[in-house]
């Protein structure tokens, strides 16, 4: 049961990876682009304890960044994005430790994985799946999107 109610947000967790991955291969940042890619694909498809790990540390190690960038006022880009990041934020740590908590809890009880879809009903696995898409994109708009509209609204109330 445990594994059925992880695998959405796992899922949208591995995708993620995916996403911030992408956009760092089109930034030119190959290595740690092609390992996000490479992790996130394996989480969506194989999502063993020891990916589950991998996935853990990642969330972590992209958590105690921001909490770094955070704690010292930075407002410079967060890396996560490539070239298309935003200075971090309280939304982005959240999105971070949230991430880091559903991998955590998929070490010890894995969730299905992609062919786990096949076996279920397409009335359930459609609508699963789109959700999944649209609140992996809801993910990267935190990243991508939020801080700047946050600062445009504390702009334009103190301004």
């Amino acid at each position: 049961m445990l594994a059925t109610a992880l695998t959405p947000p796992f899922a949208v967790a591995s995708a993620l990876l995916i996403v911030a991955g992408a956009t760092k291969l089109r930034s030119g940042e190959r290595l740690l682009g092609g390992a996000e890619v490479v992790l996130g694909a394996v989480a969506l498809a194989t999502p063993t304890p020891a990916v589950a790990a991998l996935v853990a540390c990642a969330y972590a190690a992209f958590a105690g960044h921001v909490i770094r960038l955070l704690a010292s006022g930075d407002e410079a880009p967060c890396g996560c994005l490539g070239a298309e990041s935003e200075s971090a934020s309280a939304g982005h740590l959240a999105l971070d430790l949230t991430a880091l908590a559903v991998a955590a809890a998929a070490i010890v009880e894995p969730p299905h994985g992609l062919t786990w879809l096949g076996s279920i009903s397409p009335a359930i696995s459609v609508p699963l799946v789109l959700g999944i898409a649209a609140a992996t994109y809801a993910a990267y708009l935190i990243l991508a999107a939020l801080p700047a509209a946050w600062r445009a609204y504390r702009t334009s109330q103190h301004g």
